[in-house]
């Protein structure tokens, strides 16, 4: 089993990104820039939204791999389409991808803890017009960063 998988479905860019122990923080960091050159190559007239399918994935990041997740946001950012996150109630994860979206400059990227919900806004076109980062909680309410 892989640890990333990134293919188009029905108009979304799906990235799935799964935790495996036994590989090394530099190797999953390689991974990871692999990836945001492959995202780049896929994203084509007819992508409707990207969905980062993170809820297996690690709840912390290294350098190498923030660099990667920066770059993947500013991509999409570029091509104005929406990027929705769904990741596990993992505070940790949720602090540090904020933290990236922010700092990436992705007014396109939302946080979801519901998979339902992440899917609904990626293809819903919403995120082409830039706005402040949003977060889902527990409670289903939106609370703003910024």
């Amino acid at each position: 089993m892989k640890t990333y998988r990134l293919e188009q479905t029905h108009g979304l860019l799906v990235l799935r990104v799964e935790s495996r122990p036994q590989l090394s923080s530099t190797a999953g960091a390689e991974l990871a820039e692999e990836y945001a050159i492959k995202l780049e190559k896929m994203i084509t007239e007819t992508t409707r939204g990207v969905v980062m399918e993170l809820e297996q994935a690690p709840p912390a990041v290294g350098p190498r791999t923030t660099t990667a997740l920066t770059t993947m946001f500013r991509v999409i950012a570029s091509h104005r389409l929406p990027v929705s996150l769904h990741i596990s109630h993992s505070a940790t994860q949720r602090l540090q991808l904020s933290r990236i979206l922010t700092d990436s400059e992705c007014g396109t990227g939302r946080i979801f803890t519901s998979s339902e919900r992440a899917y609904s806004w990626a293809n819903s076109g919403r995120g082409r017009v830039s706005g402040v980062l949003r977060i889902e909680g527990e409670d289903d309410r939106f609370r703003r960063e910024g």
